[in-house]
């Protein structure tokens, strides 16, 4: 019997999951499952490692290299970008601008540092909206140019504000569904 069928007999009472601020029990059991399932099909995961590097040819990603395995290319049809904002290092700042730190990325910011942020700490905060261009495809655009096999999601990605707007979940949630579709059509076609 599953254990939450078996503790709800033992106390006779309905009993349910909810989620919570991370780690929550709900969130850790489905990454568990989303990380079994991608094994199944044939995924690696390698938990602790940074992505550092990418080689990119044609348009295309061709090899990624780790913080771990920095002299061997790990080669991959399609590619995630999940890295997150700045908080995450998926987005890095300095005095020449805004990059994205991988795959040097086209990003929309503000060109002005001054621009970046106000000083009413309750006023919307511009630099929340920086992030990554993308195509209509979640493609990832690198010199104006939709990368074939890249995708980015998440907080990576521009244009909303988590914050003010209470939608990062959602966006996380839903352009990864949007990725997924993607790259499942892809792979099933001839």
């Amino acid at each position: 019997m599953p254990p939450l069928l078996a503790l709800q007999a033992a106390v006779g009472k309905p009993v349910r999951l909810l989620p919570t601020l991370p780690p929550s029990v709900l969130g850790m059991r489905l990454h568990q499952a989303l990380r079994r399932r991608l094994q199944q099909l044939g995924g690696v995961f390698m938990p602790g490692d940074s992505v550092l590097r990418a080689d990119i040819d044609a348009g295309r990603v061709t090899g990624l290299y780790t913080r771990n395995h920095g002299d061997i290319p790990l080669q991959a049809q399609q590619v995630v970008l999940a890295s997150g904002s700045f908080f995450s290092n998926g987005l890095a700042a300095d005095f020449d601008g805004v990059r994205e730190p991988v795959f040097g990325l086209d990003v929309d910011s503000q060109a002005d540092r001054a621009d970046w942020s106000r000083s009413d700490l309750f006023a919307p905060q511009p630099y929340l909206q920086f992030g990554v261009r993308t195509d209509g495809r979640l493609r990832a655009l690198r010199h104006g140019e939709a990368l074939t096999n890249l995708y980015a999601i998440g907080a990576v990605t521009g244009g909303y504000d988590p914050l003010r707007q209470g939608c990062g979940a959602g966006v996380s949630l839903i352009g990864a569904l949007h990725v997924a579709q993607q790259i499942a059509a892809e792979e099933e076609r001839p």
